[in-house]
């Protein structure tokens, strides 16, 4: 199973617990999605994090992170690969499609493990039992490095007529105030930013957001396309190019 070509009915966790250090959370806090089963480590790791300044979301089973990974923009996740409901090398998997890196915390930290966990797309592997300040150190070497990667491939901040857009932090602005997208939404409309004027072919934009080809019969890109145009009230700058793809204007 694929987890981009599955839909979870619209269903929002209700055991995903948000804590952040401080008050509201502003455009440039980290967000961390904290996925485990066992309540003594997610508090331990809410409580080391947030106290670090992070902002947390603790959820306790696959299905539950994989709404959240749909719903929610996180800057990395801290997962536990043995999960209830959803395999947690899939939730990994997903993870990686939509760019959102991910460090394994796991008690299984055998080599073979460890070695199938980096494999597998993992930014890095922390075993259990851990110690908050390895935890947190490997937190921001993989920020860092990914951070890194990010500005030498593309600009921090886009900006598109009243939007502005921070494609570090996946924030977007609309005359200063704060516009929701889901992931899959934000990283379509930054496309149709950074090509602005130029037809972004149907075939490129699935393999681009969904690494799938194109079969000339599903809509999903379509209802995507849909959705961002009526969040983002752009009316006619968003065009449809019949049987080629879309155009931002």
């Amino acid at each position: 199973m694929r987890l981009e070509r599955r839909r979870y009915n619209g269903f929002v966790p209700h055991d995903a617990d948000d804590y952040s250090h401080g008050g509201d959370p502003v455009s440039n806090i980290i967000r961390l999605l904290i996925v485990d089963s066992d309540p003594v480590v997610q508090e331990t790791l809410r409580f080391g994090l947030s106290e670090a300044g992070y902002r947390c979301t603790v959820v306790g089973d696959g299905l539950a992170a994989a709404n959240q990974l749909e719903v929610n923009s996180f800057d990395l996740v801290l997962l536990e690969t043995a999960l209830p409901s959803l395999d947690g090398f899939e939730l990994l998997d997903y993870a990686r499609q939509i760019k959102v890196p991910c460090i394994i915390i796991s008690s299984r930290a055998e080599v073979a493990d460890r070695v199938r966990g980096l494999r597998a797309g993992a930014d890095d592997f922390i075993a259990k039992p851990f110690a908050m300040q390895e935890v947190l150190a490997r937190i921001e070497a993989v920020l860092r490095r990914c951070s890194s990667i990010s500005s030498e491939t593309e600009p921090l901040v886009l900006s598109y007529d009243e939007f502005v857009i921070n494609t570090r932090s996946h924030r977007l602005l609309r005359d200063g105030e704060r516009v929701e997208l889901t992931p899959k939404e934000f990283d379509f409309f930054v496309m149709l930013v950074k090509n602005r004027g130029h037809v972004l072919y149907r075939d490129q934009l699935y393999q681009s957001l969904w690494d799938i080809e194109y079969d000339g019969t599903t809509r999903t890109l379509d209802l995507h396309a849909q959705r961002i145009r009526r969040k983002l009230d752009l009316g006619d700058r968003l065009t449809a190019v019949y049987g080629v793809g879309y155009r931002l204007e």
